[in-house]
């Protein structure tokens, strides 16, 4: 007989995320209009375009007015590890990047208000015993089939359009600075027999050794990826997406770090943003630009220039996630996270003295699993022996630090896996970043 497992909320390791949240500094949940200077909402929670944005950036610009747009920093989330889980200087902790996470927790499901996705809150009860164990676990193949069963039949929580998530998007509901599970208090995770989840995303396998099919999954005990073979039994949650556009867009989406209120897209927010406004407001004028909720994977949105701009001078923007990367990396390896982390901080390019190691979310924001090998980053980028990488993350649990694979290589690494000791204490590589702070 199967024993049942207890659903257990995410255990928080430390007040570092909950002080986070207090600290966030009040924001639209996209999408929102670029022209929504004063982040204003109706009734309803549908931002307000009016004539109060262009009174509110010329207040701003030439009244000396105290309040002051809100800032967009970047499009990559935070690990959640602040001064409490930090080692030294220049690692995670001691930076915290990146955007706040904000959860609106229902009955039987979360809304992550930064990526705009609906998570079911707990795996999916497949044999509807409200036991949540090992019965409950699936293959690959059964995930797909029953919640397309799902989506056909009653729905859940009165929506037809749930799916798998991909492995972009679960490993968001990771937060490193809690563990066993390592994730958020707003979802539940029932301990029998582990915390591996199916993603939807295919590992395409070139490794003879490795017959049958491969799709990658998340271990949220520790909260490192993997891949696993698609017969193997995992538990499911899906995911939906739950935003809808309020606005038309019409200019490109500025590149983050941008001022609410940049109405025509540009990289200021000036007195031609209230004019664009007026425009728009009483002369027909064009469109102002639309902030989509974070896109995961991290991609353009059409109609918008080039995700990565080669700055020629030796780095790499990404327009969409608010960050710079050098654009080589260095092919020397370092027999430490903190030589890594200190590499990165010493280093000086493009006149710009503040660059550092990325955390988990912001490394694995690069990889991307349509290009093709050896390395499934953007080809902007200039690589040549690197394979696996530093990140400026560590496990709270062992207190060893995390690295990710870029490229494939036998049947030890995988593109996209986040571990921390798949590659044991073996020297790596280290990719610098700065900005999102």
């Amino acid at each position: 007989m199967a024993t049942t497992g207890e659903l257990q909320p995410a255990e928080v390791a430390s007040q570092g995320e909950a002080a986070l949240l207090q600290a966030a500094p009040a924001s639209l949940i996209p999408p929102f209009s670029c022209a929504n200077a004063n982040a204003d909402l109706d009734e309803t929670g549908k931002d307000i375009i009016d004539i109060s944005d262009p009174i509110f950036i010329s207040s701003y610009l030439f009244l000396g007015a105290s309040e002051e747009p809100p800032v967009f920093l970047s499009r990559v989330v935070k690990t959640g590890q602040g001064q409490a889980e930090s080692q030294f200087p220049g690692d995670d902790g001691s930076y915290a990047a990146g955007l706040p996470r904000q959860f609106i927790e229902q009955d039987f499901t979360v809304v992550d208000a930064v990526t705009g996705l609906m998570w079911m809150k707990r795996p999916i009860d497949e044999n509807l015993d409200e036991l949540y164990n090992s019965e409950d676990n699936m293959t690959f193949p059964d995930a797909i089939n029953h919640i397309e069963q799902i989506n056909a039949g009653a729905g859940f929580d009165g929506f037809h359009d749930w799916r798998l998530p991909t492995i972009q998007e679960l490993l968001t509901l990771c937060a490193f600075n809690n563990k066993i599970p390592a994730s958020f208090p707003e979802f539940l995770f029932p301990f029998i027999p582990d915390y591996r989840y199916w993603t939807s995303t295919v590992k395409v396998n070139p490794d003879p050794t490795l017959p049958g099919d491969w799709s990658f999954m998340i271990n949220f005990l520790p909260g490192h990826t993997g891949i696993d073979n698609q017969l193997t039994e995992r538990w499911v949650r899906a995911v939906r997406n739950h935003h809808a556009r309020p606005h038309e867009p019409g200019a490109p989406s500025p590149p983050a770090p941008f001022r609410y209120g940049n109405a025509n897209g540009d990289d200021a927010l000036d007195i031609t943003d209230a004019v664009y406004i007026l425009d728009y407001l009483f002369l027909g004028g064009p469109k102002p630009c639309v902030i989509d909720p974070l896109i995961i994977p991290i991609e353009q949105v059409p109609g918008t220039p080039e995700r990565f701009h080669d700055n020629d001078d030796g780095t790499v923007t990404d327009r969409v996630s608010g960050l710079m990367w050098e654009k080589a990396p260095t092919t020397t390896t370092f027999p430490s996270q903190q030589a890594a982390v200190n590499r990165c901080n010493d280093l000086i390019l493009a006149e710009h003295e503040d660059w550092r190691l990325p955390n988990n979310f912001e490394l694995h924001s690069l990889i991307d699993f349509t290009v093709p090998g050896p390395f499934r980053v953007n080809p902007i980028f200039t690589l040549s022996n690197q394979d696996v990488f530093y990140t400026s993350s560590k496990d709270i649990i062992t207190s060893v630090h995390w690295a990710i694979s870029i490229m494939d290589v036998g049947s030890n690494h995988f593109t996209g896996v986040l571990h921390n000791n798949n590659w044991g204490n073996s020297a790596k590589f280290a990719w610098a970043v700065r900005g999102g702070l």
